[in-house]
């Protein structure tokens, strides 16, 4: 689990509430900043600017032309196109003509309705997405660095570029498949009133848990590739109760070391996309199972043969994150983590309708 992440697919954060509980988590958030935009950012977010916590990142000629080329033949070989890719909804967005490269400003030019006076283009919303979601791919991939969103819809988007588009042409779940794309729902502590606690105090905190923020990422990054490479399902739960019992640990030297400056603690949920073997173990239950409490799966999709590259090469820097708070005490978080999110049904809108 890397240290630094790429926020997506927003450039302001829209809810400082999550951005305070990433802090808890990760060392640096990165976003992309087109060289014109000033982003429209509260004191909060430019002061951890400031801290040097948060990082714009201005795209390069070599990343905007290394996106385009991307796109261009990405969309050329791909099997099929997704439905998202061939809808033009009535609603618009906005797209900065300097995410652009010029190879691919015709394209968008024919897409859009028009051209505002801030050089934006007015472009079908799920045109934008898919655009959006394809230059954090491409953008992450060049640094070497993870993904994280707090839109559930635009982490199970994502997926499709993540895993190139390896999916069935005809559905998601193929009972002749051997891997599957699961999700890894995990819980994390936060401090309980994070949105109302200064934001000095928050650096205080994560300041004084460097080694305990490094211990919880290795510790996920560690369980992580062992569910890429384990086929034994009784295996993997004994992992699981080491991984379970690494996390209590850092959990309880976190709550200690927190508790000079807070005294009340929450349960989120952290949920990382994991290629798997484990298919016919997930898919034994309806929707989804579970590896002992705090620990669940849920099927996204299973994968074709020609997709088990995205399995054995599968890194840290590939992780894509979805952090959503729960403000939950530990009871009620054990009950709620057996209820995840139908990511499956999002994806299958998303490539097939």
């Amino acid at each position: 689990m890397k240290k630094d992440v790429l926020y997506y697919p927003s450039i302001e954060f829209i809810d400082t509430k999550w951005l305070r509980a990433s802090l808890c988590i990760w060392d640096n958030i990165y976003r992309i900043v087109p060289t014109d935009y000033e982003p429209n950012d509260c004191d909060e977010v430019k002061f951890l600017k400031d801290e040097g916590i948060i990082h714009d990142i201005s795209l390069t000629e070599k990343d905007l032309s290394k996106t385009a080329k991307k796109y261009e033949n990405y969309m050329k070989k791909l099997p099929f196109l997704p439905a998202a890719a061939e809808k033009k909804d009535e609603e618009y967005m906005n797209l900065n003509i300097n995410k652009i490269d010029v190879r691919l400003q015709a394209y968008f030019n024919s897409l859009s309705k028009q051209i505002t006076k801030k050089n934006f283009l007015k472009v079908s919303k799920e045109q934008v997405i898919l655009y959006m979601l394809f230059l954090a791919q491409t953008v992450a991939s060049n640094r070497k660095m993870a993904k994280i969103t707090d839109s559930k819809d635009m982490y199970t988007a994502i997926q499709f570029f993540q895993q190139e588009g390896l999916f069935d042409s005809l559905e998601l779940f193929n009972k002749e498949y051997d891997e599957s794309l699961a999700a890894l729902i995990l819980p994390v502590v936060i401090p309980k009133d994070v949105g109302n606690l200064d934001i000095k105090k928050i650096i205080t905190i994560r300041n004084k848990n460097i080694d305990n923020r490094q211990q919880f990422r290795d510790s996920v990054e560690t369980f992580t590739k062992e569910m890429t490479s384990i086929e034994d399902v009784q295996y993997i739960k004994e992992c699981a109760i080491r991984f379970r019992k690494e996390q209590r640990e850092i959990r309880k030297s976190y709550m200690k070391i927190t508790k000079e400056d807070i005294s009340e603690f929450s349960y989120s949920f952290i949920t990382t996309t994991v290629p798997t073997l484990l298919t016919n173990y997930i898919t034994s239950s309806p929707q989804d199972r579970t590896l002992g409490k705090s620990i669940a799966l849920s099927l996204i999709a299973t994968l074709p043969p020609i997709a088990n590259i995205i399995r054995t090469k599968w890194k840290s820097m590939n992780a894509n994150y979805l952090l959503q708070l729960g403000g939950m005490d530990e009871g009620t978080f054990m009950e709620n983590s057996l209820k995840p999110y139908n990511f499956s049904s999002t994806l299958n809108e998303f490539i097939y309708d």
